[in-house]
């Protein structure tokens, strides 16, 4: 099995309708070590952890993990 960590990401936001939901953000996963993502409802958490597994669109920046690198649209 091929790891996925470490995973990047660089500059990246979504937007949709014109608003801004997150970002830019930029991030770093280590090998090691274990994150935790906190705040309050409305805050992004659940954009964010979409943006980081390539479910949600981005409007700017990439995400890179090991094996894998998807970028927004802007990126192209």
């Amino acid at each position: 099995m091929t790891p996925l960590l470490p995973a990047h990401m660089r500059d990246v936001s979504v937007t949709r309708r014109g608003k801004r939901l997150l970002g830019p953000v930029d991030l770093t996963l280590g090998k090691t070590g274990f994150t935790i993502l906190l705040g309050p409802n409305g805050a992004g958490k659940t954009t964010f952890l979409k943006a980081l597994h390539g479910l949600e669109r981005l409007s700017t920046g990439a995400v890179t993990w090991a094996c894998l690198l998807y970028t927004s649209d802007a990126a192209d």
